[in-house]
């Protein structure tokens, strides 16, 4: 099991966003919650001039997961989709409702980086995990890109290049305890 300290929004209520970092190898995820902590702010760098992708999983693992992908053409465009995958491993399904607002995507070389905005809790009932439970982050980075266009299509990252944080983040509200067995302060690493 994964043991977590437990953590409640109103333990960090605005003006005062919570804030967390996750970090391990060639990878990093950084959270922040915006706007009364109805929503937060992710970016996610690792170390590889293709695609990148951030996830969100009750499980640990890619299966049923909501995932956010992106990556950075040679010439400077980019693109950053809401994704999801059902019950097989294959590449992340273009999500109908693509609910992530104020994307980003940066390309230095060595490192690719996006940012978004995600609802805590989402409309999307069918194809997005909320974050008012305890969610495992995985990520992935890797594999060829081979268009840009919405939606865009990608390779397949090798076994190297994916995995979870076991540290879960949880923000949800203290009077809504409802999965998870405790949270954390967004630190730590996979």
């Amino acid at each position: 099991g994964v043991f977590t300290t437990q953590f409640c929004l109103q333990e960090c209520a605005p003006p005062d966003p919570c804030t967390g970092t996750m970090a391990s190898g060639s990878y990093r995820v950084e959270w922040k919650t915006e706007e009364d902590s109805e929503y937060v702010k992710f970016t996610y760098s690792a170390d590889t001039t293709n695609w990148v992708g951030l996830g969100f999983s009750l499980s640990a693992n890619m299966l049923n997961s909501d995932v956010v992908v992106g990556a950075v053409a040679d010439d400077g465009e980019y693109f950053v989709e809401d994704r999801y995958v059902g019950g097989s491993r294959t590449t992340p399904t273009f999500d109908t409702t693509q609910n992530i607002k104020n994307v980003s995507a940066y390309d230095d070389g060595t490192t690719t980086t996006i940012s978004f905005i995600r609802p805590r809790v989402s409309s999307d009932n069918s194809q997005d995990i909320d974050l008012d439970q305890c969610v495992f982050i995985i990520w992935a980075f890797g594999g060829s890109v081979t268009s840009h266009a919405t939606p865009a299509t990608f390779g397949q990252h090798s076994r190297s290049e994916r995995g979870f944080f076991a540290t879960q983040l949880c923000l949800q509200e203290c009077g809504n305890r409802t999965r998870g067995n405790g949270g954390g302060n967004g630190g730590g690493s996979g």
